[in-house]
């Protein structure tokens, strides 16, 4: 009796906009001297196991993603098409592309390093009667296709409450705390290389840091506390609304469902107006939330926030976030108000003293203030227009290798309490330049950020 082969597919997800990097675009970025895309890809090209492949981008990308698989070396892509605004959106598109097949693999564009025997072993592991998926490998489902476990851990779905109330019901899939948890430590094995690049960086605090709180968003029980505390925080407010949880468990959560515009349609097609109340208000939500909640959202992606049908600003996904007891620290305020106001040798005493430079660096206050003072433009006038240029031009300026700024920033350290804070900062300000927002940033920081504001 001959047993006949599975048909299977694959789908490569690379419609993301870059905005967690401020617009950077990850997957057409060389890794060697390849374009991660191509990394991503090649190895569902060469499996023998793979029939078709299609490769979802985001509408800019479309023609240059085709000179890269253009020829026989990608004769497995049959098509590129273009994204939704979602990630389940650009999978659907993909899905809509494909053949009739018995399983299809969902990867995501941005993961280079997926090998043969990953493939392998999540084919293996979907086909009825065998284990569990294995840690690291692609969810793969007969007829229906799961996100990728290294990237996605979650399904939320509309449900009805019995009292008849609208909720979202979020589930972490079978074996995803594995699956991140050997991301991790994958991560930390490459605390050195990471060292190469960054020598004034304590590299390994800093990754313990992003694995315990990491980790953290293993447990929804912890979630769903975080999410409470937001929701009372800001129970009430006019401006912005956190849903109520309705139940929780290690690996469900039930809270209120929301809905509204989501931020990635008004960075696409969103009015002026609109752009600048949205920025306005995430900047309030992330600078009120320390004093108010005693913690940080820190996730500051476009899919966690939307606009309400009366104008608030909703937010979801608390998993990850900063325990701040005593609020943003001081000294973060009054480092940023000497940035501002040119006072070099005080930024530089105060920044050595908090561990922001390392012992026996040789640091002048000059190029202290010129690299930090640029990224406080913002704060020196009433209003600011947050643009993808601006942004641009700070990444180029820090990353130009001949730059005085490039070697200044190889000279500074980020002590790890500060870690998820910056993250937060550098993500929302990202954020801000996807929306081309203008905002009263100054006035806000004034009333929230403690040791800015002037005695």
């Amino acid at each position: 009796m001959t047993t006949t082969k599975p048909k299977v597919a694959a789908v490569i997800v690379a419609a993301g906009q870059g905005l967690r990097m401020g617009g950077v675009d990850k997957v057409l970025s060389p890794l060697g001297d390849i374009p991660i895309l191509l990394r991503a890809t090649r190895p569902y090209q060469d499996s023998p196991v793979i029939s078709q492949i299609v490769i979802v981008v985001a509408g800019e990308k479309e023609e240059m993603c085709r000179r890269l698989v253009a020829g026989d070396a990608w004769s497995k892509v049959t098509h590129i098409c273009i994204g939704g605004p979602r990630r389940q959106d650009s999978v659907a598109e993909g899905l809509r592309q494909l053949d009739r097949f018995d399983y299809v693999m969902i990867h995501d564009g941005a993961r280079p390093l997926v090998t043969a025997d990953i493939i392998d072993r999540g084919l293996a592991a979907a086909q009825p009667g065998l284990p569990e998926p294995v840690e690291g490998a692609p969810v793969v489902v007969g007829g229906l296709p799961v996100a990728p476990v290294p990237l996605v851990h979650q399904a939320e779905v509309a449900q009805r409450h019995r009292d008849g109330r609208e909720v979202a019901v979020k589930v972490q899939y079978p074996g995803a705390d594995e699956a991140l948890r050997s991301d991790l430590r994958q991560l930390q094995r490459f605390a050195r290389l990471f060292q190469a690049f960054a020598p004034g960086l304590e590299v390994r605090p800093l990754l313990t840091e992003l694995r315990d709180r990491m980790v953290e968003e293993l447990d929804y029980r912890d979630e769903a506390d975080n999410q409470r505390a937001f929701a009372a925080a800001f129970d009430g407010d006019p401006r912005i609304k956190v849903p109520r949880v309705v139940a929780s468990a290690p690996k469900a959560m039930v809270s209120e469902w929301m809905t509204g515009t989501p931020l990635s349609a008004i960075i696409r097609d969103g009015d002026r107006e609109t752009r600048n109340e949205v920025g306005t208000l995430l900047a309030e939500f992330h600078y009120s939330s320390p004093a108010r909640a005693r913690l940080l959202q820190a996730d500051p992606h476009p899919g966690n926030f939307m606009q309400l049908t009366d104008g608030r600003l909703g937010v979801i996904d608390f998993g990850a976030v900063a325990r701040l007891p005593d609020g943003v620290p001081r000294v973060l305020g009054v480092m940023t108000r000497l940035a501002v106001d040119g006072r070099g040798q005080e930024l530089l005493a105060l920044a050595t003293a908090e561990g922001f430079i390392r012992p026996g660096t040789q640091l002048h206050a000059e190029d202290m203030l010129a690299y930090l003072s640029p990224f406080t433009e913002p704060l020196r006038r009433e209003t600011f227009h947050f643009t993808r240029r601006w942004l641009q031009r700070q990444a180029e300026r820090v990353g130009d290798l001949r730059s005085p700024d490039f070697r200044t920033g190889r000279s500074l350290n980020l002590p790890p309490q500060y870690l998820l804070i910056h993250r937060v900062t550098a993500g929302s300000t990202g954020v801000l330049c996807q929306l081309d927002a203008e905002v009263p940033a100054r006035a806000i920081v004034e009333r929230w950020q403690p040791g800015f504001a002037t005695e």
